[in-house]
């Protein structure tokens, strides 16, 4: 596209809209950092050299062909971990719906689980828990908004405290299960993963203690983050799908970019 009314219009008609970054906050803070290195080398900085842009694809965030998906959390090597003392102390704020089984009833039990899950994080903030060596999955609902008051106060800014990432994070594994903020960020007992059945599958291995599956975080509450002047938790958002790499190249030569 280069016809100059086309860009202009376009141009025009994104002036005064806001935009969110859902996936690549690390690229543009670099090419921020980029742009102002090249400006103060530069001695005949006029604004349209190609360092002074970076590209981006827009989506409408309300588009329906966009997803967010969850990324579920496996823990391991907790030193002297007792399953049922947890589940004690997680009492104090969640409803706990246990979801028994055996070999035989495993996969449609699991099913029931995942459904369960589902229906219940439309309501409050829920948590699917797989403890290993237990033959049962739990479902895990937080007993009132009030739980994270209670907890924090107001060390934790309340556009955080609706996320379900920032309750597991700082209720359940730094508060019950205390894994320190800067354990967590190494990630020295935590583990990532994207899919339910590989989370659930994971406390086959002896090394991984217990499994927490996540429900997505709705594209509002990333809004609502984002109007807040925050960022969102880490590993809290999976933007489905992902572009594909080199269908247009920005070349950082020395030619000016023409409005």
């Amino acid at each position: 596209m280069d016809d100059p009314a086309v860009i202009k219009a376009i141009q025009d008609g994104m002036k005064k809209r806001a935009l969110f970054i859902a996936d690549g906050h690390h690229r543009y803070e670099t090419a921020l950092n980029y742009r102002n290195m090249m400006r103060e080398k530069d001695k005949n900085h006029t604004g349209v050299e190609p360092y002074n842009y970076v590209m981006m694809y827009f989506s409408n965030m309300d588009d329906e062909g966009m997803t967010i998906c969850p990324t579920h959390r496996v823990i391991h090597s907790l030193k002297s971990f007792d399953g049922d003392g947890f589940i004690g102390r997680c009492k104090e704020f969640f409803d706990i719906n246990e979801f028994s089984y055996n070999d035989n009833t495993e996969p449609e039990v699991r099913a029931r689980f995942l459904k369960a899950l589902e229906t219940s994080g439309r309501e409050k903030t829920s948590f699917g828990l797989h403890i290993r060596q237990r033959d049962a999955y739990c479902l895990l609902s937080i007993k009132s908004p009030e739980a994270m008051d209670r907890a924090f106060g107001a060390s934790i800014p309340d556009v955080f405290k609706e996320l379900d990432v920032t309750v597991l994070h700082s209720l359940i594994l730094s508060k019950i299960l205390g894994i320190t903020q800067e354990a967590q960020e190494r990630q020295e007992n935590l583990v990532y993963v994207k899919s339910f059945d590989e989370a659930l599958n994971a406390c086959g291995n002896e090394n991984n203690q217990l499994v927490f599956l996540l429900n997505p975080t709705r594209i509002e509450q990333v809004k609502a983050v984002a109007e807040g002047g925050h960022v969102m938790p880490q590993k809290s958002t999976y933007f489905y799908p992902k572009l594909l790499s080199g269908l247009v190249i920005n070349l950082l030569g020395t030619a000016d970019v023409k409005a």
